[in-house]
Protein backbone atom coordinates (compact mmCIF):
# COMPACT_ATOMS: atom_id res chain seq x y z
CA UNK A 1 0.00 0.00 0.00
CA UNK A 2 1.08 3.30 -0.57
CA UNK A 3 2.19 5.41 2.73
CA UNK A 4 3.13 8.51 2.79
CA UNK A 5 6.20 9.10 1.22
CA UNK A 6 4.70 7.36 -2.18
CA UNK A 7 1.70 9.78 -1.59
CA UNK A 8 3.35 13.08 -1.04
CA UNK A 9 5.65 12.11 -4.30
CA UNK A 10 2.35 11.96 -6.12
CA UNK A 11 0.64 15.15 -4.39
CA UNK A 12 4.11 16.97 -5.38
CA UNK A 13 4.27 15.52 -9.06
CA UNK A 14 0.07 16.40 -9.80
CA UNK A 15 0.59 20.05 -7.85
CA UNK A 16 3.68 20.85 -10.77
CA UNK A 17 0.89 19.67 -13.35
CA UNK A 18 -2.81 19.80 -12.49
CA UNK A 19 -3.07 23.81 -11.21
CA UNK A 20 -4.76 25.74 -13.99
CA UNK A 21 -5.96 22.83 -16.15
CA UNK A 22 -9.81 23.17 -16.78
CA UNK A 23 -11.66 19.43 -16.72
CA UNK A 24 -12.96 18.44 -20.31
CA UNK A 25 -14.95 15.49 -18.69
CA UNK A 26 -14.80 12.44 -16.82
CA UNK A 27 -15.05 8.85 -17.58
CA UNK A 28 -16.03 6.41 -14.51
CA UNK A 29 -15.85 3.17 -16.21
CA UNK A 30 -16.02 1.27 -12.84
CA UNK A 31 -19.24 2.83 -10.47
CA UNK A 32 -18.07 0.77 -7.10
CA UNK A 33 -14.99 2.71 -7.20
CA UNK A 34 -16.86 6.19 -6.18
CA UNK A 35 -17.66 5.81 -3.11
CA UNK A 36 -19.22 9.29 -2.85
CA UNK A 37 -22.13 10.96 -3.53
CA UNK A 38 -22.26 8.61 -7.12
CA UNK A 39 -20.10 8.45 -10.24
CA UNK A 40 -22.75 10.43 -12.19
CA UNK A 41 -22.53 13.13 -9.67
CA UNK A 42 -18.51 13.24 -9.64
CA UNK A 43 -18.72 13.17 -13.52
CA UNK A 44 -21.35 16.02 -13.83
CA UNK A 45 -20.08 18.70 -10.86
CA UNK A 46 -16.35 18.20 -11.62
CA UNK A 47 -16.78 18.83 -15.63
CA UNK A 48 -16.11 22.36 -16.81
CA UNK A 49 -14.21 22.69 -13.40
CA UNK A 50 -10.13 23.79 -13.09
CA UNK A 51 -8.00 22.09 -10.15
CA UNK A 52 -6.06 24.82 -8.00
CA UNK A 53 -4.10 23.16 -5.99
CA UNK A 54 -3.26 19.56 -4.49
CA UNK A 55 -3.11 18.54 -1.18
CA UNK A 56 -2.41 14.94 0.83
CA UNK A 57 -3.81 14.09 4.34
CA UNK A 58 -2.09 10.68 5.44
CA UNK A 59 -2.43 8.63 3.10
CA UNK A 60 -5.40 10.40 1.04
CA UNK A 61 -4.76 12.58 -2.17
CA UNK A 62 -6.96 16.04 -1.96
CA UNK A 63 -7.99 17.65 -5.86
CA UNK A 64 -9.17 20.78 -5.03
CA UNK A 65 -11.45 21.84 -7.86
CA UNK A 66 -12.62 25.39 -8.35
CA UNK A 67 -15.83 26.54 -10.62
CA UNK A 68 -17.26 29.93 -11.94
CA UNK A 69 -20.75 29.02 -10.67
CA UNK A 70 -23.58 27.82 -13.06
CA UNK A 71 -24.20 24.95 -14.61
CA UNK A 72 -21.11 23.67 -16.31
CA UNK A 73 -21.50 21.28 -19.19
CA UNK A 74 -18.82 19.10 -20.52
CA UNK A 75 -16.08 20.36 -22.90
CA UNK A 76 -17.37 19.38 -26.92
CA UNK A 77 -15.42 15.84 -27.79
CA UNK A 78 -14.48 15.17 -24.28
CA UNK A 79 -16.36 11.87 -24.85
CA UNK A 80 -19.18 10.57 -22.56
CA UNK A 81 -19.07 11.82 -18.59
CA UNK A 82 -19.65 8.03 -17.51
CA UNK A 83 -19.51 4.99 -18.63
CA UNK A 84 -23.06 3.83 -17.41
CA UNK A 85 -25.03 3.79 -20.44
CA UNK A 86 -28.25 4.90 -18.72
CA UNK A 87 -26.59 7.96 -17.35
CA UNK A 88 -24.94 8.65 -20.25
CA UNK A 89 -27.73 8.36 -22.88
CA UNK A 90 -29.11 11.08 -20.72
CA UNK A 91 -26.75 13.54 -20.57
CA UNK A 92 -26.26 13.16 -24.73
CA UNK A 93 -30.38 13.87 -24.60
CA UNK A 94 -29.90 16.89 -22.86
CA UNK A 95 -31.41 16.20 -19.61
CA UNK A 96 -30.49 16.43 -16.54
CA UNK A 97 -27.79 13.92 -15.62
CA UNK A 98 -29.22 12.39 -12.48
CA UNK A 99 -33.11 12.76 -12.34
CA UNK A 100 -34.44 13.49 -9.23
CA UNK A 101 -31.14 12.46 -7.56
CA UNK A 102 -28.53 13.23 -4.53
CA UNK A 103 -28.67 16.34 -2.93
CA UNK A 104 -25.46 17.05 -5.12
CA UNK A 105 -27.31 16.59 -7.89
CA UNK A 106 -30.48 18.88 -7.17
CA UNK A 107 -28.69 21.60 -5.41
CA UNK A 108 -26.97 22.22 -9.11
CA UNK A 109 -23.40 23.24 -9.64
CA UNK A 110 -23.88 26.86 -8.88
CA UNK A 111 -23.86 26.15 -5.22
CA UNK A 112 -21.08 24.54 -5.19
CA UNK A 113 -18.34 26.86 -6.73
CA UNK A 114 -15.15 24.87 -4.82
CA UNK A 115 -15.42 21.16 -4.62
CA UNK A 116 -12.71 19.14 -3.10
CA UNK A 117 -11.67 15.15 -4.40
CA UNK A 118 -10.41 12.63 -2.19
CA UNK A 119 -8.48 9.79 -3.49
CA UNK A 120 -7.58 6.86 -1.10
CA UNK A 121 -5.46 4.71 -3.21
CA UNK A 122 -5.24 1.60 -1.00
CA UNK A 123 -3.60 -1.55 -1.76
CA UNK A 124 -2.94 -0.80 -5.57
CA UNK A 125 -3.94 2.14 -6.81
CA UNK A 126 -2.20 4.48 -8.95
CA UNK A 127 -3.47 7.92 -10.19
CA UNK A 128 -0.95 9.20 -13.27
CA UNK A 129 -0.88 11.99 -15.70
CA UNK A 130 -0.82 10.62 -19.32
CA UNK A 131 -1.23 12.02 -22.88
CA UNK A 132 -4.82 11.07 -24.49
CA UNK A 133 -5.15 8.65 -27.07
CA UNK A 134 -2.03 6.73 -25.17
CA UNK A 135 -3.60 2.82 -24.47
CA UNK A 136 -5.12 2.62 -21.36
CA UNK A 137 -3.37 0.27 -18.92
CA UNK A 138 -5.41 -2.64 -17.22
CA UNK A 139 -8.02 -1.78 -14.59
CA UNK A 140 -8.24 1.69 -15.48
CA UNK A 141 -11.66 2.63 -13.58
CA UNK A 142 -11.48 6.34 -13.64
CA UNK A 143 -10.18 8.72 -16.17
CA UNK A 144 -10.35 12.40 -15.97
CA UNK A 145 -9.53 14.26 -19.35
CA UNK A 146 -8.20 17.63 -19.36
CA UNK A 147 -8.44 20.52 -21.81
CA UNK A 148 -5.52 20.59 -23.80
CA UNK A 149 -3.94 23.95 -22.72
CA UNK A 150 -1.67 23.08 -20.70
CA UNK A 151 1.49 25.34 -19.24
CA UNK A 152 4.45 25.51 -22.16
CA UNK A 153 5.48 22.04 -22.67
CA UNK A 154 2.87 20.19 -20.64
CA UNK A 155 1.79 17.12 -22.51
CA UNK A 156 -0.52 15.70 -19.97
CA UNK A 157 -4.31 15.84 -21.26
CA UNK A 158 -5.95 12.88 -18.68
CA UNK A 159 -5.35 11.87 -15.09
CA UNK A 160 -6.09 8.19 -14.86
CA UNK A 161 -6.79 6.34 -11.86
CA UNK A 162 -5.94 2.76 -12.28
CA UNK A 163 -6.06 -0.07 -9.27
CA UNK A 164 -5.83 -3.48 -9.67
CA UNK A 165 -7.59 -5.11 -6.86
CA UNK A 166 -10.11 -2.33 -6.85
CA UNK A 167 -9.73 -1.61 -3.34
CA UNK A 168 -9.10 2.68 -3.84
CA UNK A 169 -12.12 5.18 -3.69
CA UNK A 170 -12.80 8.32 -5.12
CA UNK A 171 -14.98 10.63 -2.79
CA UNK A 172 -16.57 14.25 -3.75
CA UNK A 173 -16.80 16.89 -0.96
CA UNK A 174 -17.82 19.99 -0.26
CA UNK A 175 -15.04 21.76 1.55
CA UNK A 176 -16.74 23.55 4.00
CA UNK A 177 -17.66 19.73 4.97
CA UNK A 178 -14.24 19.19 5.53
CA UNK A 179 -12.38 22.31 6.82
CA UNK A 180 -10.91 20.15 9.48
CA UNK A 181 -9.14 17.86 7.00
CA UNK A 182 -8.22 21.02 5.04
CA UNK A 183 -6.63 23.33 7.85
CA UNK A 184 -4.55 19.70 8.62
CA UNK A 185 -3.34 18.60 5.21
CA UNK A 186 -0.25 19.04 3.37
CA UNK A 187 -0.55 21.56 0.50
CA UNK A 188 3.14 22.74 0.04
CA UNK A 189 3.41 26.37 -0.31
CA UNK A 190 -0.28 26.56 -1.69
CA UNK A 191 -2.26 26.22 0.90
CA UNK A 192 -6.23 27.16 0.42
CA UNK A 193 -8.22 29.56 2.41
CA UNK A 194 -10.19 27.91 5.55
CA UNK A 195 -13.69 27.12 3.97
CA UNK A 196 -16.11 28.84 5.96
CA UNK A 197 -20.32 28.19 6.20
CA UNK A 198 -22.51 25.46 7.39
CA UNK A 199 -23.42 22.00 5.31
CA UNK A 200 -27.13 21.06 4.68
CA UNK A 201 -26.95 17.52 5.71
CA UNK A 202 -23.32 17.20 5.90
CA UNK A 203 -24.25 14.71 9.05
CA UNK A 204 -24.62 12.02 6.09
CA UNK A 205 -26.94 10.45 3.64
CA UNK A 206 -26.49 8.77 0.27
CA UNK A 207 -25.84 11.99 -1.46
CA UNK A 208 -23.54 13.63 1.36
CA UNK A 209 -20.65 15.52 0.13
CA UNK A 210 -18.96 14.57 3.37
CA UNK A 211 -15.66 13.56 4.14
CA UNK A 212 -15.36 9.50 5.10
CA UNK A 213 -14.93 8.93 8.67
CA UNK A 214 -11.70 7.21 7.97
CA UNK A 215 -10.39 10.81 7.04
CA UNK A 216 -11.99 13.14 9.85
CA UNK A 217 -10.39 10.35 12.17
CA UNK A 218 -6.81 10.96 11.14
CA UNK A 219 -4.15 11.40 13.60
CA UNK A 220 -1.79 14.13 13.06
CA UNK A 221 0.70 14.44 9.94
CA UNK A 222 4.43 12.87 11.25
CA UNK A 223 6.30 15.24 9.24
CA UNK A 224 4.10 18.66 10.80
CA UNK A 225 4.25 20.72 13.54
CA UNK A 226 1.86 19.03 15.99
CA UNK A 227 3.46 15.98 15.54
CA UNK A 228 6.22 15.33 18.61
CA UNK A 229 7.19 13.30 21.35
CA UNK A 230 4.26 15.05 23.81
CA UNK A 231 1.59 14.19 21.12
CA UNK A 232 2.89 10.23 20.64
CA UNK A 233 3.23 9.58 24.24
CA UNK A 234 -0.34 10.55 24.93
CA UNK A 235 -1.38 8.20 22.07
CA UNK A 236 0.28 5.27 23.35
CA UNK A 237 -0.23 5.80 27.08
CA UNK A 238 -2.04 3.08 28.43
CA UNK A 239 -2.12 0.70 25.29
CA UNK A 240 -1.36 -2.97 25.74
CA UNK A 241 -1.37 -3.83 22.43
CA UNK A 242 1.65 -4.16 20.70
CA UNK A 243 3.92 -0.49 19.49
CA UNK A 244 3.91 -2.01 16.25
CA UNK A 245 0.22 -2.27 15.87
CA UNK A 246 -0.57 1.30 17.49
CA UNK A 247 1.92 2.83 14.61
CA UNK A 248 -0.66 1.37 12.09
CA UNK A 249 -3.44 2.69 13.60
CA UNK A 250 -4.10 5.94 11.59
CA UNK A 251 -5.87 7.90 14.60
CA UNK A 252 -2.55 7.69 16.07
CA UNK A 253 -0.25 8.95 13.48
CA UNK A 254 -1.47 9.54 9.76
CA UNK A 255 0.44 8.03 6.58
CA UNK A 256 2.06 5.54 8.58
CA UNK A 257 2.41 1.58 7.11
CA UNK A 258 3.68 -1.26 7.48
CA UNK A 259 6.93 -0.38 5.87
CA UNK A 260 8.19 2.88 7.39
CA UNK A 261 6.76 1.29 11.18
CA UNK A 262 9.22 -1.49 10.37
CA UNK A 263 12.33 0.76 9.65
CA UNK A 264 11.36 3.18 12.19
CA UNK A 265 11.10 0.94 14.83
CA UNK A 266 14.26 -0.68 13.97
CA UNK A 267 16.26 3.12 13.59
CA UNK A 268 14.86 3.13 17.24
CA UNK A 269 16.03 0.24 18.83
CA UNK A 270 12.12 -1.07 19.73
CA UNK A 271 10.87 -4.17 19.92
CA UNK A 272 7.90 -3.89 17.45
CA UNK A 273 6.31 -6.58 20.35
CA UNK A 274 6.30 -4.41 23.07
CA UNK A 275 3.60 -3.14 24.25
CA UNK A 276 3.26 0.73 23.34
CA UNK A 277 2.74 2.15 26.38
CA UNK A 278 5.74 0.79 28.06
CA UNK A 279 8.28 3.38 26.05
CA UNK A 280 9.94 5.38 28.24
CA UNK A 281 9.65 9.20 27.81
CA UNK A 282 13.42 9.14 25.77
CA UNK A 283 11.61 6.03 23.98
CA UNK A 284 9.20 7.49 22.63
CA UNK A 285 11.72 11.01 21.38
CA UNK A 286 13.68 8.71 19.95
CA UNK A 287 10.55 7.07 17.91
CA UNK A 288 9.40 10.32 16.94
CA UNK A 289 13.05 11.38 15.31
CA UNK A 290 13.19 7.76 13.72
CA UNK A 291 9.49 8.10 12.27
CA UNK A 292 10.46 11.72 10.87
CA UNK A 293 13.83 10.55 9.42
CA UNK A 294 12.84 7.43 7.44
CA UNK A 295 9.51 9.37 6.39
CA UNK A 296 12.13 12.40 4.71
CA UNK A 297 14.48 10.03 3.72
CA UNK A 298 11.91 7.95 1.63
CA UNK A 299 10.36 11.15 0.50
CA UNK A 300 13.63 12.22 -0.84
CA UNK A 301 14.30 9.03 -2.96
CA UNK A 302 10.61 9.22 -4.23
CA UNK A 303 8.96 6.17 -2.18
CA UNK A 304 9.07 2.49 -2.07
CA UNK A 305 8.38 0.06 -5.15
CA UNK A 306 7.98 -3.52 -4.97
CA UNK A 307 5.57 -3.87 -7.41
CA UNK A 308 2.29 -1.63 -7.83
CA UNK A 309 3.51 1.74 -6.51
CA UNK A 310 4.38 4.57 -9.37
CA UNK A 311 4.11 8.45 -9.27
CA UNK A 312 2.29 10.50 -10.81
CA UNK A 313 4.39 10.45 -14.28
CA UNK A 314 4.65 6.31 -13.85
CA UNK A 315 8.28 6.32 -12.36
CA UNK A 316 9.06 3.36 -9.51
CA UNK A 317 10.60 4.57 -6.34
CA UNK A 318 14.02 4.39 -5.47
CA UNK A 319 14.04 3.32 -1.65
CA UNK A 320 13.85 -0.32 -1.67
CA UNK A 321 17.51 -0.74 -1.83
CA UNK A 322 17.91 1.06 1.42
CA UNK A 323 15.33 -0.90 3.93
CA UNK A 324 16.82 -2.00 6.72
CA UNK A 325 14.77 -4.71 7.99
CA UNK A 326 10.85 -4.49 5.82
CA UNK A 327 11.19 -7.41 2.79
CA UNK A 328 14.32 -8.90 4.27
CA UNK A 329 13.67 -11.58 6.43
CA UNK A 330 16.27 -14.34 6.89
CA UNK A 331 18.88 -11.75 5.82
CA UNK A 332 21.76 -10.30 8.30
CA UNK A 333 21.14 -7.58 9.54
CA UNK A 334 22.75 -4.30 8.49
CA UNK A 335 24.11 -3.27 12.09
CA UNK A 336 25.15 -6.44 13.52
CA UNK A 337 24.22 -9.20 11.18
CA UNK A 338 21.96 -11.50 13.12
CA UNK A 339 19.20 -12.72 10.61
CA UNK A 340 16.43 -10.12 9.98
CA UNK A 341 13.07 -11.78 11.94
CA UNK A 342 9.20 -11.85 11.04
CA UNK A 343 6.17 -12.28 13.40
CA UNK A 344 2.72 -11.15 12.55
CA UNK A 345 1.41 -8.27 14.83
CA UNK A 346 -2.04 -6.72 13.82
CA UNK A 347 -2.41 -8.97 10.77
CA UNK A 348 0.62 -7.98 9.02
CA UNK A 349 4.19 -9.31 9.10
CA UNK A 350 6.36 -7.04 10.78
CA UNK A 351 10.46 -7.48 10.25
CA UNK A 352 12.98 -6.91 13.03
CA UNK A 353 16.04 -7.74 14.12
CA UNK A 354 16.34 -9.80 17.34
CA UNK A 355 19.50 -8.24 18.03
CA UNK A 356 19.54 -4.64 17.48
CA UNK A 357 15.70 -4.71 19.12
CA UNK A 358 16.15 -6.79 21.91
CA UNK A 359 13.06 -6.56 24.37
Amino acid sequence: MPELPEVETIRRVLAVHLPGRVIAGVQCRRADVVAGPSPEDLARLLAGGRFVRVGRRGKYLLLWVERDGGLVQPVEGAGPVSSDSAFAARAAGGASPVAGGSPASREGNGTHPSLLVGVHLRMTGRLTLARRGEPLPPHTHVVIQLVPVGPPGDPWDELRFSDTRRFGRFYLMDPRAAAGVVAAAEWGDDPPPLPRGSVAGAAGGSGAMVPPAGLLQLGPEPLGPQFGPGALARRLAGRRAPVKAVLLDQRVVAGLGNIYADEALFRARIDPRRAAGSLAPGEVARLVRSIRAVLRDALAAGGTTFSDYRDGLGREGAFAPRLAVYGRAGRPCRRCGTPIATTRLAGRTTHFCPSCQGA
